[in-house]
Protein backbone atom coordinates (compact mmCIF):
# COMPACT_ATOMS: atom_id res chain seq x y z
CA UNK A 1 0.00 0.00 0.00
CA UNK A 2 0.86 3.24 -0.43
CA UNK A 3 0.50 6.11 1.57
CA UNK A 4 0.78 10.34 1.29
CA UNK A 5 1.83 11.86 4.63
CA UNK A 6 2.31 10.03 8.19
CA UNK A 7 1.54 6.33 8.83
CA UNK A 8 1.34 5.85 12.38
CA UNK A 9 0.34 2.00 14.17
CA UNK A 10 -1.15 2.70 17.85
CA UNK A 11 -0.95 -0.25 20.13
CA UNK A 12 0.28 -3.30 17.85
CA UNK A 13 3.55 -4.37 16.01
CA UNK A 14 4.69 -3.87 12.52
CA UNK A 15 5.69 -6.98 10.81
CA UNK A 16 7.45 -7.12 7.22
CA UNK A 17 7.77 -10.70 5.79
CA UNK A 18 8.17 -12.43 2.74
CA UNK A 19 11.18 -13.87 1.09
CA UNK A 20 13.46 -11.05 1.51
CA UNK A 21 11.78 -8.57 3.07
CA UNK A 22 12.98 -4.63 2.95
CA UNK A 23 12.33 -1.63 4.38
CA UNK A 24 13.50 1.25 2.58
CA UNK A 25 13.46 4.81 3.89
CA UNK A 26 13.78 7.85 1.79
CA UNK A 27 12.58 8.38 -2.21
CA UNK A 28 16.33 8.55 -3.64
CA UNK A 29 16.11 12.57 -2.93
CA UNK A 30 18.99 14.22 -1.75
CA UNK A 31 17.87 14.68 1.75
CA UNK A 32 19.07 12.93 5.45
CA UNK A 33 16.97 9.70 5.64
CA UNK A 34 16.72 8.38 9.07
CA UNK A 35 14.48 6.45 11.68
CA UNK A 36 14.03 7.98 14.92
CA UNK A 37 13.56 5.93 18.38
CA UNK A 38 11.46 8.36 20.35
CA UNK A 39 11.35 7.65 24.19
CA UNK A 40 10.69 9.68 26.98
CA UNK A 41 13.77 10.01 29.04
CA UNK A 42 16.43 10.15 25.33
CA UNK A 43 16.06 10.00 21.68
CA UNK A 44 17.90 8.44 19.17
CA UNK A 45 18.18 8.46 15.61
CA UNK A 46 19.86 6.26 13.10
CA UNK A 47 20.33 7.39 9.37
CA UNK A 48 22.07 9.09 6.98
CA UNK A 49 23.45 12.52 7.00
CA UNK A 50 23.66 13.37 3.05
CA UNK A 51 24.83 17.05 3.57
CA UNK A 52 27.95 14.98 5.07
CA UNK A 53 29.16 13.18 2.53
CA UNK A 54 26.03 10.43 2.97
CA UNK A 55 27.77 9.07 6.17
CA UNK A 56 25.95 6.58 8.40
CA UNK A 57 25.61 7.81 11.52
CA UNK A 58 24.14 6.48 14.96
CA UNK A 59 23.21 9.02 17.23
CA UNK A 60 21.57 10.98 20.37
CA UNK A 61 18.20 13.28 19.71
CA UNK A 62 16.29 13.64 16.27
CA UNK A 63 18.08 15.94 14.06
CA UNK A 64 20.79 13.39 11.77
CA UNK A 65 24.25 14.79 12.39
CA UNK A 66 24.03 15.94 15.53
CA UNK A 67 24.99 13.93 18.97
CA UNK A 68 27.06 11.74 16.72
CA UNK A 69 27.94 8.45 18.47
CA UNK A 70 28.84 6.17 15.46
CA UNK A 71 29.86 7.84 12.14
CA UNK A 72 30.05 5.28 8.94
CA UNK A 73 31.64 6.44 6.03
CA UNK A 74 30.73 4.52 2.11
CA UNK A 75 34.54 3.09 2.52
CA UNK A 76 33.83 1.24 5.85
CA UNK A 77 36.20 3.76 8.04
CA UNK A 78 34.35 4.23 11.74
CA UNK A 79 34.42 7.25 14.00
CA UNK A 80 33.33 7.27 17.42
CA UNK A 81 32.43 10.69 19.20
CA UNK A 82 33.52 9.74 22.25
CA UNK A 83 35.45 6.84 23.97
CA UNK A 84 35.34 3.20 23.02
CA UNK A 85 35.18 0.83 25.74
CA UNK A 86 35.37 -3.16 24.76
CA UNK A 87 34.97 -6.00 27.34
CA UNK A 88 37.46 -8.36 25.29
CA UNK A 89 40.50 -7.76 23.52
CA UNK A 90 40.86 -5.37 20.54
CA UNK A 91 42.47 -6.42 17.36
CA UNK A 92 43.90 -4.35 14.91
CA UNK A 93 44.51 -6.64 11.88
CA UNK A 94 46.67 -4.51 10.05
CA UNK A 95 50.43 -5.09 9.54
CA UNK A 96 51.86 -1.59 8.75
CA UNK A 97 54.96 -0.28 9.87
CA UNK A 98 54.71 3.00 11.83
CA UNK A 99 57.70 5.34 11.16
CA UNK A 100 56.04 8.78 12.01
CA UNK A 101 53.30 9.68 14.76
CA UNK A 102 50.64 9.64 12.01
CA UNK A 103 50.79 5.89 9.99
CA UNK A 104 51.15 2.47 11.31
CA UNK A 105 48.33 0.28 12.14
CA UNK A 106 47.26 1.83 15.24
CA UNK A 107 47.27 5.82 15.83
CA UNK A 108 46.33 8.22 19.06
CA UNK A 109 46.35 12.19 18.97
CA UNK A 110 47.09 12.31 22.33
CA UNK A 111 49.03 9.91 25.60
CA UNK A 112 48.55 6.37 25.61
CA UNK A 113 48.06 4.27 29.04
CA UNK A 114 48.80 0.25 29.50
CA UNK A 115 48.21 -0.90 33.14
CA UNK A 116 49.85 -4.20 32.62
CA UNK A 117 53.10 -5.29 30.47
CA UNK A 118 53.37 -3.82 26.97
CA UNK A 119 55.20 -6.29 24.30
CA UNK A 120 56.57 -4.65 21.16
CA UNK A 121 57.98 -7.48 18.79
CA UNK A 122 59.77 -4.87 16.87
CA UNK A 123 61.37 -1.38 17.01
CA UNK A 124 60.39 1.28 19.66
CA UNK A 125 60.83 4.63 17.94
CA UNK A 126 60.95 7.66 20.08
CA UNK A 127 61.27 10.45 17.69
CA UNK A 128 61.63 13.61 19.71
CA UNK A 129 65.09 14.89 21.17
CA UNK A 130 65.32 15.11 24.87
CA UNK A 131 62.88 11.76 25.26
CA UNK A 132 62.92 10.13 28.82
CA UNK A 133 62.24 6.79 29.92
CA UNK A 134 61.21 6.94 33.25
CA UNK A 135 61.62 3.92 35.86
CA UNK A 136 59.15 3.56 39.51
CA UNK A 137 56.69 4.54 40.88
CA UNK A 138 58.03 8.20 41.39
CA UNK A 139 60.08 8.07 38.14
CA UNK A 140 63.03 7.23 40.36
CA UNK A 141 65.51 6.71 37.69
CA UNK A 142 65.48 8.26 34.16
CA UNK A 143 67.06 7.39 30.78
CA UNK A 144 66.99 10.88 28.97
CA UNK A 145 68.25 11.43 25.38
CA UNK A 146 70.07 14.47 24.61
CA UNK A 147 70.60 15.27 20.82
CA UNK A 148 73.81 16.46 21.72
CA UNK A 149 75.64 14.05 24.41
CA UNK A 150 73.83 10.95 23.64
CA UNK A 151 71.96 9.01 26.60
CA UNK A 152 72.23 10.02 30.36
CA UNK A 153 71.10 7.57 33.24
CA UNK A 154 70.45 9.50 36.68
CA UNK A 155 68.80 9.56 39.37
CA UNK A 156 65.57 11.35 39.04
CA UNK A 157 64.63 11.55 43.20
CA UNK A 158 66.39 13.24 46.26
CA UNK A 159 67.18 9.70 47.86
CA UNK A 160 71.14 9.58 48.29
CA UNK A 161 71.21 5.70 48.90
CA UNK A 162 69.70 4.63 45.71
CA UNK A 163 71.88 2.87 43.55
CA UNK A 164 71.72 4.20 39.84
CA UNK A 165 73.31 1.20 38.12
CA UNK A 166 74.14 -2.00 38.67
CA UNK A 167 75.28 -4.65 36.77
CA UNK A 168 73.83 -8.18 37.74
CA UNK A 169 74.66 -11.46 36.40
CA UNK A 170 72.89 -14.47 37.26
CA UNK A 171 72.54 -18.19 36.79
CA UNK A 172 75.50 -20.48 35.49
CA UNK A 173 77.57 -18.20 33.73
CA UNK A 174 77.56 -15.70 37.00
CA UNK A 175 80.77 -15.00 36.80
CA UNK A 176 80.30 -10.95 37.28
CA UNK A 177 78.88 -8.30 35.12
CA UNK A 178 80.25 -6.52 32.58
CA UNK A 179 80.47 -3.79 29.95
CA UNK A 180 81.55 -3.68 26.34
CA UNK A 181 82.39 -1.01 24.29
CA UNK A 182 81.62 -1.81 20.83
Amino acid sequence: ATFAGELTVNGGDVTIAGATPKLTVGDNDAEDCSIVLDNSAQDYYLGIDHSDSSKFILGGGSTVGSNAALTVTSAGAASFGSSVTAAGRVIVDDATDATSTTDGSLQTDGGLSVAKDAVIGNDLLLLSDASVIKFGTNSDILLTHDADRGLILEQGTDATTEPIFTIKTIGDLASGGGIEFL
